[in-house]
């Protein structure tokens, strides 16, 4: 007879959801999202929204990456994804990708396989890379009518300019969804720093 394991305990500094994203100069929205959804999350879970998420604000160079990113990366228990072409061709958003994928979850209810949440940030023009493609992406459930599909056509980022009503409700159903997957999916820890291993883009590495 196999023993049950106990689940895992989250380390105590381990933020709830780690946002991973393309960096641009001209883009201030998503640090405002960053706010707002650690607030959702913050109030679901009854903790402070400064502890729930971690978002790297400094620019990257290299691949020898903050203690802080690398612990967070490595301890959070939900990775969202805000896509967009310049995601699917940053190298940055591929070494973090890949630096929780290789995290392999204990838990995993179906639908997803692992607490990875890709989010619609930006509808591009290119192909969606496959690894990305072939996850279940987060949808705003249940939806007022309209809703799903004006995020699917435009994005978080287009919502947030045409309707801000619209854009609220669906940063409220993912801060839902986060908290869902954080209660649902128990991913191990890593304590690795060292990202030069890790694949830095998402095309030709299907595994």
């Amino acid at each position: 007879m196999v023993e049950e394991q106990p689940p895992l305990v989250p380390h105590p500094r381990a933020p709830v959801f780690f946002l991973s994203y393309a960096q641009s100069a001209a883009n201030d929205w998503v640090p405002q999202f960053f706010e707002e959804l650690s607030d959702h999350v913050g109030e679901l879970m009854g903790k402070p929204a400064s502890f729930v998420g971690f978002m790297n604000s400094e620019m990257r160079t290299g691949t020898d990456w903050s203690e802080e990113l690398a612990f967070a990366v490595g301890h959070c228990q939900v990775f969202v994804a805000l896509l967009s072409q310049r995601y699917y061709g940053s190298k940055y958003c591929a070494l973090e990708w890949h630096a929780f994928a290789r995290r392999m979850p204990d838990v995993s209810p179906a639908p997803r396989s692992t607490a990875m949440l890709p989010v619609l940030w930006s509808k591009g023009r290119g192909a969606v890379p496959a690894k990305i493609d072939r996850l279940q992406r987060f949808l705003p459930s249940p939806p007022p009518p309209d809703i799903q599909r004006r995020y699917g056509k435009e994005g978080v980022y287009g919502l947030r300019i045409a309707d801000s009503s619209a854009y609220d409700l669906v940063v409220w159903r993912l801060a839902n969804t986060i908290v869902e997957l954080a209660d649902n999916h128990h991913v191990p820890p890593s304590d690795a720093t060292d990202f030069e291993g890790l694949p830095d883009a998402f095309e030709g590495d299907l595994s």
